[in-house]
């Protein structure tokens, strides 16, 4: 026995006494106690927390017909004490959502013992054999290797036995690293590969892959052309060869389940092809750095110069707003929801994706800009003024977000599902609604106010290098990029020139 002592609370959503599909809130009881002393038959002088590590159990059941016995509805979290101490010194209690910001260890029943063997705030003590936690040397984005062990191997000559150690992944945090053992202890995958499917791959791949990305319009791309390679998930990696995936760029599909072709069979556009070869390069650049395959097939060929023909044909060409239609949605803002947010995005030329994220804090209505932008170093944090025209339009939707106490200035209270934030999915759903509710080209593409905005600009003489920096596009002109300053007013200017 290690000599810890380990206290154990635990929660449940359902009741006894409560009735079916009402809930009851997670808590957990962290009160600093008096400790009982077995050898003076009595209580300390001094309330504190009298363990080194907290287990908090969770059963995760909503309904009354799951026995407590079933041990796959029970989560359980692993928590030092210290973490308590530092963080909720004088705290009585603690909800789960609170305890999930401390970042306690994650497990289920067999993982338990494992996790359980912990020291301090950031440190376990694994069982041997169990596997290791190492700190890599050098300034590492993910410095900390989990690898566990895999059997022993036997040197015939000097008769030494030492452990066949399997790295799992690298971790930004030791604790991250301890979870993935824990994981692995509690459901063992088979890391060497033998028997590895590419759908396993794929799971892997994606939880290590999707935390990287900026937005989430990147990983459901990832996934949208992962749903085109289903014949191939059963697939062991190692049989995996360049003519599978040529194949199912060629051949692959999906069954459409909704709209007016709900139920037939599609096929992977141009588009599709080429981000289903992009991530297999990446899927297989994994399984490369892990040693799971040989080789990667998938950086042996590249796309045929039909599929870019094809793609380059089919890609959609944008169509700025005319005169015309520009007064329509004048006319009809306060009249058809969403126009206000088409004709900010044509005043301003912000991606789809940008609009969304444009944060209160970086929006000055005193002097009339706002700093934001992604994707690009050149689109990132780039100042952009506010035009006479739309000036109100911002400040309404800025008190409307300070009301729904909202950190983005675009919102929708009466969004059906995934909050009032506005994704990129949700402001091209609501873009188009505004065109099929108005005498438009029908043609019409979430980034043809942006479009518009640099139609626009250029008509109005504006120089084409300010344009470039309103929009976030790379300036290449050395003068331009750095030695010349455009102020706030200068840019204003410009952009006024506008009508």
């Amino acid at each position: 026995p290690s000599g810890r002592r380990i206290e154990v609370k635990s929660a449940a959503y359902i009741q006894a006494w409560t009735p079916e599909n009402i809930f009851a809130q997670i808590r957990f009881d962290i009160g600093r106690k008096l400790a009982w002393d077995n050898a003076t038959a009595s209580y300390s002088s001094e309330a504190k927390r009298n363990c080194d590590l907290y287990v908090f159990c969770l059963f995760t059941a909503k309904t009354k017909d799951i026995s407590l016995l079933n041990l796959d509805y029970w989560d359980f979290y692993v928590l030092p004490t210290s973490v308590l101490n530092e963080k909720m010194p004088e705290q009585k209690g603690i909800s789960l959502s609170s305890l999930l910001k401390l970042e306690p260890v994650k497990t289920d029943y067999a993982g338990l013992g494992a996790v359980s063997n912990c020291k301090g705030s950031d440190a376990m003590k694994l069982p041997n054999g169990y596997g290791s936690v190492t700190k890599l040397s050098g300034n590492r984005r993910k410095p900390y290797l989990a690898r566990v062990t895999l059997g022993w191997t036997t040197d015939q000559e000097t008769g030494k036995t030492t452990q066949n150690r399997v790295p799992i992944g690298t971790f930004k945090t030791k604790k991250e690293a301890l979870q993935a053992l824990a994981e692995y202890g509690a459901n063992p995958y088979d890391i060497q590969n033998s028997n590895l499917t590419l759908a396993e791959l794929y799971q892997k791949w994606t939880e290590a892959y999707f935390p990287t990305l900026e937005s989430e319009s990147s990983a459901r791309t990832i996934t949208a052309a992962w749903r085109y390679c289903h014949i191939l998930y059963g697939m062991r990696v190692k049989d995996l060869r360049a003519r599978h995936i040529k194949g199912i760029m060629e051949d692959g599909y999906i069954i459409q389940d909704r709209g007016k072709n709900a139920g037939q069979k599609v096929h992977a556009s141009p588009g599709t092809k080429a981000r289903i070869k992009s991530m297999f390069n990446l899927m297989l650049d994994y399984a490369l750095e892990y040693e799971l395959v040989d080789k990667n097939f998938a950086r042996t060929f590249e796309l045929s110069d039909d599929i870019i023909k094809e793609k380059e044909e089919t890609r959609p060409s944008h169509i700025p707003f005319s005169e015309d239609e520009l007064q329509v949605l004048w006319d009809n803002v306060g009249t058809v929801k969403y126009v206000d947010w088409i004709l900010i995005q044509c005043y301003m030329g912000w991606r789809p994706q940008e609009m969304g994220r444009l944060r209160l804090e970086d929006i000055s209505l005193e002097e009339l800009y706002v700093t934001g932008g992604m994707k690009t170093d050149a689109g990132k944090n780039r100042m952009v003024p506010i035009h006479s025209r739309i000036a109100d339009l911002v400040r309404k939707n800025y008190e409307k977000a300070q009301a729904l106490n909202s950190e983005f200035l675009l919102n929708d209270p009466d969004s059906p599902k995934g909050g009032i934030n506005i994704t990129y999915d949700k402001y091209a759903g609501r873009f188009f609604k505004v065109m099929e509710a108005l005498p438009f080209n029908q043609e019409h593409r979430p980034h043809d106010p942006r479009n518009t905005f640099v139609t626009r600009m250029k008509k109005a003489g504006v120089d084409p290098l300010v344009v470039k920096r309103l929009v976030g596009h790379k300036i290449n002109d050395v003068t331009e990029k750095v030695y010349t300053y455009r102020a706030l007013d200068w840019l204003r200017e410009d952009i006024e020139k506008m009508s």
